[in-house]
């Protein structure tokens, strides 16, 4: 969920994105999908014409709704006992996390690594006289695969 700084501490940013990170492992999700999604569509018959990664930027003035995306998975995190719903607290998530930016004066990156592909397939239709290309079009994003933080050597996430 979030890369930091290595030389700023953010532990609940950290804890945050263990949550996160458990609960994708806990559902089996391909945490390297964004590396896989050219692979992935190239087999399925689309020309990938392009990949760009993406990352949105917590500074210590900006903000995100990192608490609506966790409510939204509340269930998730909280049936397997990954976490709690007491030590979420999603209804002071997101302040607690900015002021802990503030308090640091960190910069992270939430969404870290999340690759971006556009593709398309295209198949000649009509009369053979006539013919007419048929396209179809996906856009898909998808993380790619883990990232170390300080405490978190050699762990994937989300």
């Amino acid at each position: 969920m979030c890369a930091n700084d290595d030389r700023k501490l953010l532990p609940l940013h950290d804890r945050v994105r263990g949550w996160l990170r458990d609960m994708l492992r806990h559902e089996r999700a391909n945490l390297y999908m964004g590396f896989d999604l050219h692979t992935a569509l190239s087999a399925a018959g689309f020309t990938v014409e392009r990949v760009r990664a993406e990352a949105n930027v917590l500074t210590p003035v900006s903000d995100y709704p990192i608490a609506t995306i966790v409510r939204a998975v509340l269930p998730r995190l909280v049936t397997p006992g990954i976490t709690t719903e007491r030590e979420i607290d999603v209804d002071t998530l997101d302040a607690r996390l900015s002021a802990e930016r503030q308090q640091a004066g960190a910069t992270c990156l939430l969404g870290s690594r999340v690759l971006r592909v556009w593709a398309q397939t295209g198949r000649v239709t009509g009369n053979p006289g006539t013919p007419t290309l048929a396209r179809s079009n996906v856009s898909a994003i998808a993380p790619c695969g883990p990232s170390r933080a300080r405490g978190d050597a050699g762990t994937a996430s989300a």
